[in-house]
């Protein structure tokens, strides 16, 4: 329900927790958090970039959308070492 909460079918309101520079998501498996880095003029819209300063990560399937579908990517298939 949350993944098509914002191309613009919400079911319900998503739950947001406060961070040190930005709210995120409740209940995601992985956060960054980041610093304004550097800012491009891309003609019609501006391309932002962060410096990544911190990010946590839990366990559990990820939630994947592909060829029209949700589905999940068990754990197991992760490959959450890469990250650290």
């Amino acid at each position: 329900a949350l993944a098509l909460h914002f191309p613009g079918r919400p079911s319900h309101d998503p739950v947001w927790i406060e961070g040190a520079t930005a709210p995120r998501l409740a209940g995601v498996l992985a956060y960054f958090s980041c610093a304004p880095w550097a800012a491009y003029d891309g003609g019609d819209h501006t391309l932002y970039l962060g410096e990544v300063r911190n990010f946590n990560y839990r366990r559990g399937d990820a939630l994947a959308f592909a060829n029209g579908s949700f589905t999940t990517i068990p754990e197991r298939h992760l490959g959450v070492e890469e990250l650290l």
